[in-house]
This record gives structure tokens, C-alpha cells and sequence, in this order.
């Protein structure tokens, strides 16, 4: 037990450190085009979907808009860990959330009817964490802002077909708050069981 939660932490220190990795088809910081190895996989446990993000990020103010999940380079789930990336793209900026959970996103800790507030750097032994990292910029993969927010407040709802539904509110450190929400559903695990009714 101790040893699997040293390795979620550690595992999401990592991913949480790493900040605003590239985008998908987007340039390095040094302009050349190739394709980063971030160590995880795309996971087929987890699907997202209706995203969405308004509010301030670094230099995007008063932004709302659909968000994408970018498969591949986030939308992770194990049992101790997930990960969801959301991205809103338009023509004049890019804001993206990347949603660090340890614990059980199927288990009770988030079950319908949670409403919790995490602060970024507080772990209590055998309790989950949320973090969430926010890039944003002028365009995509172009990022101006790059921080982990101090506090992230989520709810979680039932929907139907047994799916639920993630509302998060995050603080930064620059003063200001992005909102954001997004539906999912744990699939199933490797052998083709259902996980949890989700």
C-alpha cells in the first residue's frame, strides 16, 4: 500500500512538473517538429467527452469555450491514477487543463454527490489528490502561461448510462480562476469487466 502511494505521487509529481508539455503537432520551444516521449500511453479505460473551460488563465481573460481531449498525451486511468487533458482551442488563444488525480476515480472518494476542495502540495496519508496544471497562449502549443494551481474545488454528478460528470473550479497563483467540466466513463478493465457502474 505504502509503495503503490509513494509511486502515484511520484508518478504524478512527474506529470504535474512537467508543465505545459507540447501539444500534439505543435513546434518545440525551439521550433523543431519532432514527436516527444512522455513515458505514458493513451489508455482506453477512460473516455471523455462534452469539455469545457471559461474564465481567466495568465494573460487569456474572460475565455469560454468547448475543449478538446487530446488523446495520447493525456486521458489516463489506473485505479490509483488518472490523468485528463482538456484543450480549448480558437482563433486568438489556447487554454489547456491538465487534471492530475491519485486515488480511484471509479471509487468512493469520487463517487456522485463528492464536493471537495484540494490544495496543491497537502497529501494525507491514503487520501486522494487533485492537481491541475494550466498552460495557456496566443495559440495552440504556444503558451505564455505555465503554472500548477494552489487550490482546485471539484464536484462530481451521476449522469445517465452510468457516466458522470466533473466540475472544477482552480486557482492560480497570478489570482486567477479557471472553471471547467467534462463527462466520463471508466470502461471497462483489460479482462472486459465493468469498473464500478461507470
Amino acid at each position: 500500500m505504502l509503495r503503490t502511494m509513494i509511486s502515484t505521487l511520484a508518478l504524478a509529481a512527474v506529470l504535474a512538473g512537467a508543465g505545459c508539455f507540447r501539444a500534439p503537432d505543435a513546434p518545440n520551444v525551439d521550433g523543431r517538429w519532432t514527436e516527444p516521449d512522455y513515458g505514458y500511453t493513451e489508455s482506453s479505460l477512460i473516455t471523455i467527452a462534452n469539455g469545457e473551460q471559461n474564465g481567466d488563465m495568465g494573460d487569456i481573460r474572460g475565455f469560454s469555450a468547448g475543449a478538446e481531449d487530446m488523446s495520447g498525451y493525456g486521458n489516463t486511468y489506473t485505479p490509483s491514477y488518472s490523468n485528463i487533458r482538456l484543450d480549448s482551442v480558437t482563433d486568438s488563444y489556447w487554454v489547456m487543463s491538465s487534471i492530475n488525480i491519485s486515488g480511484d476515480l471509479a471509487g468512493p472518494a469520487f463517487a456522485p454527490g463528492t464536493h471537495r476542495t484540494f490544495t496543491s502540495g497537502v497529501y494525507e496519508d491514503g487520501e486522494p489528490t487533485v492537481n491541475v496544471v494550466g498552460c495557456s497562449g496566443p495559440e495552440y502549443g504556444n503558451y505564455t502561461f505555465d503554472a500548477s494551481g494552489n487550490d482546485v474545488e471539484i464536484t462530481v454528478q451521476a449522469l445517465p448510462d452510468g457516466a458522470r460528470r466533473m466540475d472544477f473550479t482552480v486557482s492560480f497563483h497570478d489570482g486567477t480562476t479557471t472553471h471547467g467540466s467534462f463527462d466520463y466513463r471508466i470502461t471497462s478493465e483489460p479482462a472486459g469487466s465493468t469498473r464500478g457502474g461507470i
